[in-house]
């Protein structure tokens, strides 16, 4: 049986006393599009450095391709293409001299699958880093992470420093060109609407946590916020009976529920498990749900 693509095992990592990342489990296979979200600070991006080797865990193993990222750095990472929130590349330089410095540095690299990119962006190939726009410089630098035709794509933040329109038009580039592959991508974003029209699973950071994984189409059928009317009761009785109750406040009408499982299913637990009865319900965004989670 093959090696997962990632996999990570009660993974934590601290800068000094502030924990970064916590007791992270995960495993990603082959033909995944998944999105990670959390507010700033919550350690999406400390956790893609520690994939990819740029750091090390201070407890927990990681393994990229069933190799340490660090230990094997050159076997682990030939199969991978990366792209940072940040990614700076020297501005001298032009997007045909950055290809051929990448070219060299991997053995699969596809120039002619280089050139379609180059033609689709319409990349000034001659013209200089510094005198292209933010996004045709990030278009370059996708060009970079994909031609060597990666097993798993990378990206933090791509639609980092975009404006809304290009960001849109990026991301769905980026996944266009992986559809018709059997290849993974693992992206950081905290554009909730993006992630939730373009990820296949999503895990949610907070604290350096993962608070939840799931498949996106059941995340957001398993998923509502319901008003229940109830007899005398407080929160804590609330979440014990109800597993999956993110979040329970009184209001005048009763008790604002949001639960992670369908309306249907909400209505039969709150009346068996709370003697109560539902006044009202509706499914969640992601975004509801996130800020359910995090709240």
């Amino acid at each position: 049986m093959d090696a997962p693509l990632v996999e990570l095992k009660d993974v934590t990592r601290a800068y000094g006393m502030n924990v970064a990342v916590k007791q992270v489990d995960l495993v990603l296979g082959p033909g995944v599009c998944y999105g990670l979200i959390g507010r700033n600070g919550a350690g999406k991006s400390t956790l893609l450095r520690l994939i990819l080797g740029m750091l090390r865990p201070g407890r927990g193993t990681v393994r990229l391709f069933g190799l340490d990222p660090v230990a094997q750095a050159e076997a682990a990472k030939l199969q991978v293409g990366y792209l940072a929130e940040d990614q700076a590349y020297p501005p001298a330089l032009r997007p045909s001299e950055l290809f051929r410095f990448f070219a060299s540095c991997y053995p699969t690299w596809d120039w002619d699958f280089a050139d379609s990119l180059v033609r689709r962006f319409r990349i000034p190939v001659n013209r200089r880093l510094s005198g292209m726009s933010k996004g045709e410089q990030r278009q370059a630098g996708l060009v970079c992470a994909v031609a060597h035709r990666p097993k798993l794509l990378i990206l933090d933040e791509p639609g980092g420093g975009l404006d809304p329109v290009v960001r849109r038009s990026f991301l769905e580039e980026v996944i266009e060109l992986l559809s018709t592959q059997d290849r993974t991508v693992l992206f950081s974003s905290h554009h909730l609407q993006e992630v939730e029209r373009i990820a296949t699973r999503i895990g949610i950071l907070d604290g350096g946590r993962k608070l939840l994984e799931e498949e996106t189409d059941r995340l957001k059928e398993g998923s509502c916020r319901v008003l229940v009317e109830l007899g005398e009761t407080n929160e804590d009785r609330i979440r014990s009976s109800l597993s999956g109750c993110v979040q329970a406040a009184k209001t005048e009408g009763g008790w604002k529920l949001t639960l992670l499982c369908s309306e249907l299913e909400a209505k039969e637990r709150v009346a068996r498990l709370l003697d109560g009865r539902v006044r009202d319900s509706r499914p969640l965004s992601l975004e509801d749900l996130f800020l359910s989670l995090v709240s």
